[in-house]
């Protein structure tokens, strides 16, 4: 579910058995509830070892996999929030001028809603939405996006020299997201901190949650806690750099599918 260098093995299995336990004293009870465990547990055929379509089409699933399932919306959400939240504060610090400006956004969205930070309030806020997906670009979490091919394809050669690229159904392709969100082509001078780069359409190359149908599909909920809890923090502190903040993080080249491993220190004023 998880790759192990992000989350030790004993973690994944303490939460799947915990999840597991949960779900199946509730079938076993008939508990019915309205979150996330309840949503997939409607989809247990009990006793069945593969996948299949019910008569409406909609698919039963092994209490292995829906286990599997919850699993990975508990532990991908909240590993991944976390650390885009921790790298945006990070920039912030180290970039009073788009703190002030992140700021004056918030005093003046805050302004129009009456003081309220309704839901409507946070997605008018574009400003903060670009600090974060700029955070993304350079500290992506992810710096492999890996997706299967579904008919034979060639990519043909654009440079002299170049020889044809053969995929056939099946292969597993994997596409550099890191050295393309840091290739001066799509982004001069990559190493800068500058969410003006963005407008309110983001560009292709930016592919922090993945791209196509397959992409993240939990991006509008992620981007909309990262906005909030930064909204709530600047709302009453300044983010500062201290005397343990480094002056530069480790991007996609040195670090493990993107996550530094580097202590980020920052204080709130």
């Amino acid at each position: 579910i998880i790759a192990p260098s992000l989350i030790k093995s004993k973690v994944t299995d303490f939460f799947l058995q915990l999840i597991r336990e949960n779900m199946l004293y509730r079938l076993e009870s008939n508990i019915v509830r309205d979150d996330i465990v309840g949503l997939l547990s409607k989809y247990v055929q009990s006793g069945r070892k593969e996948t299949s379509l019910n008569a409406g089409g909609v698919c039963d699933m092994t209490i292995e996999e829906v286990t599997a399932g919850a699993g990975t919306f508990l532990i991908a959400g909240f590993q991944t929030v976390a650390y885009t939240i921790t790298t945006a504060a990070y920039e912030l610090a180290l970039n009073p001028e788009i703190q002030e400006k992140v700021c004056t956004e918030i005093e003046e969205v805050l302004n129009e809603y009456d003081g309220e930070l309704t839901f409507e309030a946070i997605n008018s806020m574009n400003y903060i939405e670009n600090v974060i997906f700029e955070a993304l670009r350079i500290h992506l979490v992810f710096s492999i996006i890996d997706r299967r091919c579904t008919k034979n394809y060639t990519i043909e050669p654009v440079h002299p020299g170049e020889k044809p690229v053969h995929l056939k159904e099946g292969d597993c392709v994997w596409i550099p997201a890191g050295p393309i969100h840091h290739d001066p082509k799509h982004y001069p001078n990559p190493q800068k901190f500058d969410p003006d780069r963005f407008g309110k359409n983001k560009p292709f190359s930016l592919m922090p949650f993945g791209i196509g149908p397959k992409s993240c599909l939990g991006v509008r909920f992620a981007m909309l806690e990262c906005k909030l809890i930064l909204v709530e923090i600047l709302r009453s502190f300044d983010i500062v750099p201290v005397k343990k903040t480094i002056s530069s993080l480790p991007t996609f080249k040195d670090t493990s599918f993107g996550l530094s491993r580097k202590t980020l220190s920052t204080n709130f004023k």
